[in-house]
């Protein structure tokens, strides 16, 4: 038997006084974009190539290498070559160039949503044409590899059809100066990519750098 004085409780779902809707549509992704790359910045007296895979988008807009602000290339280099990093792009270049450095990509043109090496589309990579490159700069002795995808193309790509003493030259695979790998620090990438200065300056001294290498190599992916 109910009291006269009955309290009303508040319901525990309170009613909706709307729809909810859910939309049936996926994420928007970004468009699959064709993509060329640059020419290789290189003198005739290049001993160290530094490849990528393939510029993104903000070095495509800015036909620069390595333009987004969050790629720490250029800081890298400037540390370890003693520069401002703050130079004028052509500046820069000069100054990789007078120390024996050369920039390139391993990939001619492909097709990709935005600026990640994962969203190339592995059926479209067309690669650059190492063999030529190699006649004209007859003096490169080091090859570098600026993140695994870059190595990985190289490898597929390009070393199979190379003469076996170019398949001989040295190749090191560096941490992605990219703003993606974010497992690494600055000066963590930056003590590996000491190892570019070392080859163009055997006498630059610096600690051991093979203990460090080896735990760079068992971060995944760099």
């Amino acid at each position: 038997m109910r009291s006269g004085n009955q309290v009303n409780n508040p319901p525990l779902f309170p009613r909706l006084t709307g729809i909810l809707r859910v939309s049936r549509h996926p994420p928007t992704k970004l468009p699959m974009s064709s993509s060329q790359g640059f020419a290789p910045v290189a003198r005739d007296d290049a001993s160290v190539l530094i490849l990528g895979s393939m510029p993104g988008v903000v070095s495509l807009q800015q036909y620069e290498y390595y333009a987004h602000p969050r790629n720490v290339f250029w800081k890298i280099i400037a540390r370890l070559f003693e520069f401002p990093e703050n130079l004028a792009y052509q500046d820069r270049l000069h100054e990789l160039q007078k120390h024996g450095l050369s920039l390139w990509d391993v990939i001619q043109s492909c097709e990709r949503r935005g600026s990640l090496d994962s969203n190339i589309n592995a059926q479209s990579v067309i690669g650059n044409d190492f063999a030529a490159f190699f006649e004209r700069h007859p003096h490169i002795g080091h090859l570098f590899f600026n993140g695994s995808r870059a190595e990985q193309e190289y490898l597929r790509r390009v070393l199979p059809e190379l003469p076996e003493r170019l398949q001989q030259l040295p190749r090191t695979r560096l941490p992605s100066t990219s703003p993606a790998m974010a497992s690494l620090s600055f000066e963590q990438k930056l003590h590996s990519w000491k190892q570019v200065k070392l080859a163009v300056k055997p006498n630059f001294q610096c600690e051991d750098l093979t203990g460090f290498v080896s735990r760079v190599k068992s971060v995944a992916p760099i």
